[in-house]
């Protein structure tokens, strides 16, 4: 799962150097067959060990491998996954896939496709039991389609999918009605990552096979292409050696270049595992690999099935380049693209890649998140670039505007930290979009353009749906324009500045009662309460986030309930601190300078309570 919480510990070369170790020689090839990126097949192990041993600073512990369709190239681990014991990657070394889970998933919904048995096109609530969704804002019908492209319309899950005690695995069905995210957006309407959606996708093969998602993936994927040292299940416990074999690994995080620090295990159980939690060795995940460069693929019963997987399931814009490939990531180098998915858990980063027409596939796993599963597929394809495009129709909106990251939780306590973090102002700037000067959008024409930020360039879809605009940047990552968005933003500046301006009064007033020159006035105790607790209503929102992306990734429904009460509280104090501050005012307390003083305590008590509204501080999702 693509995630966000990192670890860690630094690394002595001369180690590294003693722990990289080719675990299959490279295949000598007399017809010198070369991959996409001009690489001669038998120089395929070469460049990866150089890049190894010139690059020890970038990993800790990595694992590679490159395939063609008829024999691998090249398997190697490097580095140590124990740096304390001094334990050598090696071929029986476990890697976390993350996201690259997600591809069974697509797989085995093909699968079903192939026997008849599923509709793309299909509303899924035919597969599913009545009344299975509860937070839908659209009517709207969601279809496989739509879960495959990440257009369902969810966020992320408020409530955590993940779990650090192995008896807390919930079955699919109640981990996803557990964690039923908002729904963010129309479906169909834009992509937005959700591994609620992908999840949901697995319980919908679980319903119509009849099988678990677990033992329907050993039986008709990872059987099939001999796959013995892989695991799906959250506590990988459907395979006893890979469970042991990824207790042996300990984890660590770039804490800043070339800086590594421990992190220890980080096994944690993924609920939602379907989206992130096939576990096993680098040589079964280039089996996986290898079959979708085989002719035919031992995945599907007929060819013309990998052909139509492979067809873009969206575009971007109006151009013929998918975003999607009923869920398999495109990838574009000029006019030839590739196929894969790349993936992140607590503990590990993982990259796979294809080219049918070549018939080479490369992956890589590694531990921590790092250079080597960018650089690795890079010494196989090259570099990814955006193709020659040339508009069908002249750009007529306007996609200036601030925008906001659409990936997240946008609704509850965390909608003002996206609010904040996810905040794009893009400028009209000539003939181009600038955000900042850090990145620019330049518009091809309706509905497309191209993104520029650090030498790297991206097709970049423009939309406008229900009064709202998207720019969606490679088919993945979106940004939205939201009205409500930024009068909550402008009045989180104003409650900051709300909130400085009592810490000043309350110094005041600590300095009057020094002085013994401070008087006492009605209502006092209750409205110094209401000064200090103005910076604790925005200290809980930053916990959760903290509580949010650790290693659960979510919060429990404990955590929740009392960060909602606990806001809920201090909504309570400065409502009571308004009213008692209104109740002066007309009683004339003090005189005109008392009027006055409450006047000003009661406009901040009324504005705190509506801005705690307004960004939803109060609001947690599914309480």
């Amino acid at each position: 799962m693509d995630r966000i919480r990192k670890l860690a510990a630094g690394i002595c070369a001369a180690v590294m150097l003693s722990t990289a170790m080719p675990l299959t020689a490279f295949a000598k090839n007399d017809d010198a067959y070369k991959t996409p990126s001009g690489l001669e097949f038998d120089k395929v192990g070469e460049a990866i060990e150089e890049y190894a041993e010139k690059n020890k600073s970038e990993y800790t512990a990595f694992s590679a491998a490159v395939v063609s369709d008829e024999e691998v190239l090249y398997s190697g681990a490097f580095g140590e996954i124990d740096r304390d014991a001094g334990t050598p990657a090696d071929a029986d070394t476990c890697y976390e896939w993350g996201s690259i889970s997600k591809t069974m998933v697509w797989v085995s919904v093909m699968q079903l496709w192939e026997q008849g048995k599923i509709d793309l096109n299909e509303d899924v609530r035919t597969y599913l039991p009545d009344h299975f969704f509860g937070h839908l804002k659209y009517d709207d019908k969601i279809t496989m389609l739509d879960l495959m492209n990440h257009e369902g319309g969810w966020g992320e899950t408020f409530w955590s999918i993940q779990t650090d005690d192995e008896n807390a695995v919930k079955p699919l069905e109640q981990a996803l009605k557990a964690s039923e995210p908002a729904q963010n957006t129309r479906p169909g309407a834009v992509s937005s990552y959700s591994n609620w959606g992908a999840a949901l996708a697995a319980y919908i093969v679980e319903r119509i096979s009849g099988e678990t998602f677990s033992d329907y993936a050993h039986k008709h994927i990872m059987e099939p292409l001999g796959m013995e040292q892989t695991a799906i299940c959250p506590a990988h416990d459907d395979n006893e050696w890979v469970k042991t074999q990824r207790e042996k690994v300990k984890c660590a995080a770039q804490a800043m270049p070339g800086v590594w620090t421990e992190a220890g295990s980080q096994l944690t159980y993924i609920q939602l595992y379907p989206a992130g939690a096939v576990t096993g060795t680098i040589g079964d995940m280039a089996k996986y690999a290898q079959s979708f460069v085989q002719d035919p693929c031992p995945l599907f019963e007929k060819p013309e099935t990998l052909a139509e997987m492979l067809k873009p399931s969206s575009t971007l814009g109006d151009t013929e380049y998918p975003g999607f490939c009923h869920g398999l990531m495109p990838h574009l180098y000029g006019d030839r693209i590739y196929y894969g998915h790349s993936g992140g858990t607590n503990g590990f980063t993982s990259d796979l890649l294809f080219d049918v027409e070549s018939g080479t596939a490369a992956v890589v796993m590694m531990i921590g998140s790092g250079e080597p599963v960018s650089k690795i597929p890079e010494i196989v394809f090259g570099n990814a670039s955006v193709p020659e495009y040339e508009a069908k129709a002249p750009l007529t909106g306007d996609y200036s505007g601030i925008y906001f990251m659409l990936r997240g939780t946008l609704h509850g306590p965390l909608k003002l930290i996206y609010s904040v973090l996810g905040t794009t102002p893009f400028i009209k700037d000539g003939d181009k979009y600038s955000a900042l000067g850090i990145a620019a959008i330049t518009p091809l024409g309706d509905g497309v353009g191209v993104l520029e930020q650090q030498g790297i360039r991206m097709l970049t879809a423009l939309s406008e749906q229900d009064g709202e605009k998207f720019i969606n940047i490679g088919g993945v990552q979106s940004y939205h324009t939201d009205s409500w968005m930024l009068i909550g933003l402008v009045c989180l500046v104003l409650y900051i500045i709300i909130m400085i301006i009592g810490f000043l009064l309350l110094f005041i007033k600590l300095i009057q009662r020094i002085t013994k020159s401070r008087k006492k006035y009605v209502g006092m105790g209750l409205i110094t309460i209401s000064q200090i607790l103005r910076p604790v209503a925005l200290a809980l929102p930053v916990l959760c986030m903290l509580l949010f992306y650790s290693y659960q990734y979510g919060l429990s429904r404990l955590q929740g309930y009392l960060l909602c009460g606990a806001e809920f509280v201090i909504m309570l104090v400065f409502a009571a601190a308004a009213i008692r501050s209104l109740t002066a005012i007309f009683n004339q307390a003090r005189g005109e300078a008392g009027v006055f003083k409450y006047s000003i305590s009661f406009l901040t008590n009324a504005f705190c309570v509506f801005t705690m509204i307004a960004l939803e501080l109060i609001r947690f999702w599914g309480i």
